[in-house]
């Protein structure tokens, strides 16, 4: 009797003897099946090919039966809280670094905010910041509530930013480090060829200078306090002091037996009073001929340094109102050119990308109410013509302008390179995702071929100085 594997070898060597001969192998041939022997008596048929009962490749297979999904807002809510709690808190969730928590955690918050209503995001904010103490630390309002859902009202906003956010583009680090938690990410390298034109030979020689003086009056960081407060607490232990309900904890002092009296002139620790404001101008004649100043530039910062939960679209728009009126009426004809600084908002620096909700209607911005009503001002008040201001009424208020000295004029909204605009961290890898930078290199090259000087006005300097007042306050001049 011979064993199975000798059969084998016996049917192998046969093959190969077969072929020898130029005849197809029985190893080889899909009709000869079951070719064993000695197999068990009752043993079924073994099919090649899927050929007999072998089931076809397109089969479904049961699935199983579904688990009862969350079928209420607030049990959905609780479940991405507990998660994000969990990887924020927990040493069980695997994730040790603050880094990789922060990222994580900013991932379930993305996720939710594709899902989940406006509201459901605004409610884990606000339980998110009353559990976490490192995120209550960075708010600006008494309390989360009011930051998220109150007055203030950022947890719409943030809504926005974590519906477009997206791992692929470095979003969650970005705003990682904002929250600083994470390294900051590199620097997005821009390919300077796809922005600037070919330098004209004509521009590779400075101009010369003309050897004539112009005088130009510079106001910035006006920050009026019509909410100023003479008499209250100037020294308070809370910022900003020179109000009402500003005291000294230290010193056990209110507004009624304030340790140093809010002078109607100003004080260090507070906002400019409307007096203050206003005698920077009487005092102007007594240092320069008002006469001999060809036109005025104001490089932003009109809104007092409120909390979030202090400021409202109807205090910001009184302010922006009366500053520019003011401004109209002490400089009369003078022409004045501005530009917006991170407190010319609400909330403060922040500045959407027209791409985050494209529509036709020109209004679909969220802050276009702010970028239409400054630019309406500036041009009812002959500062710029009708197609500056309907370019600066749907671009974030920025424009071009050419004086009657020949000098362009830039300006552009530099809170898009602000570290506190909380919009700059999604698509973060795309260096102008505004167009900002797109509008800037178009203007000064068709300046470069008109062989024109330009000055380029913002309020907030391009470049890494975290939220620095070094870094703001603007005017660099191109030849």
């Amino acid at each position: 009797m011979i064993s199975a594997v000798a059969a084998f070898g016996l049917l192998f060597a046969y093959g190969c003897h077969a072929a020898e001969h130029n005849s197809t192998p029985q190893a080889l041939n899909p009709q000869l099946t079951n070719m064993v022997q000695f197999q068990a008596p009752g043993a079924p048929v073994l099919y090649y090919n899927g050929s007999g009962p072998v089931p076809p490749y397109n089969m479904t297979s049961p699935v199983p039966a579904p688990i009862s999904p969350l079928n209420s807002t607030a049990a959905i809510e609780n479940d991405i809280y507990n998660q994000v709690y969990a990887i924020v808190n927990s040493t069980n969730a695997g994730i040790t670094g603050n880094c990789d928590k922060c990222i994580a955690a900013t991932e379930v918050m993305h996720i939710a905010a594709i899902t989940q209503p406006v509201s459901t995001i605004t409610n884990l904010l606000i339980r998110l910041c009353n559990a976490i103490p490192a995120f209550y630390d960075t708010i600006y309002a008494e309390t989360c509530e009011a930051e998220f859902a109150g007055v203030g009202g950022q947890g719409p906003y943030f809504a926005q930013l974590l519906t477009k956010m997206s791992a692929a583009t470095g979003d969650m680090q970005g705003l990682c480090w904002f929250y600083e938690a994470c390294p900051l990410p590199p620097t997005v390298l821009i390919n300077e060829s796809q922005y600037f034109s070919p330098k004209p030979a004509a521009a590779n020689t400075p101009l010369p200078p003309s050897g004539q003086e112009m005088n130009v009056l510079h106001i910035s960081d006006w920050h009026l306090d019509v909410r100023y407060d003479i008499g209250s607490e100037a020294n308070c232990s809370q910022y900003l002091c020179c109000r009402p309900y500003a005291t000294n904890t230290h010193l056990h002092t209110t507004a009624n037996n304030a340790s140093v009296p809010a002078s109607r002139f100003g004080s260090l620790f507070c906002d400019s009073p409307p007096d203050l404001a206003l005698s920077s101008f009487t005092s102007m004649p007594h240092f320069f001929n008002m006469s001999n100043v060809e036109f005025t530039i104001f490089t932003g910062d009109i809104v007092s340094h409120d909390n979030d939960d202090q400021l409202s679209r109807a205090y910001v728009e009184y302010e922006e109102e009366v500053t520019y009126k003011t401004f109209k009426a002490e400089l009369g004809n003078m022409p004045l050119y501005a530009t917006l600084g991170n407190h010319d908002s609400l909330p403060e620096a922040y500045n959407t990308p027209n791409y985050f909700n494209p529509t036709s209607n020109l209004s679909s911005n969220i802050f276009s109410w702010n970028y239409e009503l400054l630019s309406s001002m500036w041009y009812n008040y002959s500062w710029i013509n009708a197609t500056e201001q309907q370019y600066a009424a749907t671009h974030y208020g920025a424009y071009a302008h050419t004086t009657a000295q020949g000098l362009r004029i830039i300006s552009i909204n530099t809170d898009f390179w602000y570290t506190d605009n909380i919009f700059n961290y999604a698509n973060f890898t795309n260096p102008d995702a505004s167009g900002v930078l797109t509008f800037l290199a178009n203007e000064l090259s068709a300046c470069e071929a008109r062989g024109q000087r330009a000055w380029v006005i913002g309020h907030v300097l391009s470049g890494y100085v975290r939220n620095s007042v070094f870094s703001k306050h603007s005017v660099l001049e191109w030849h």
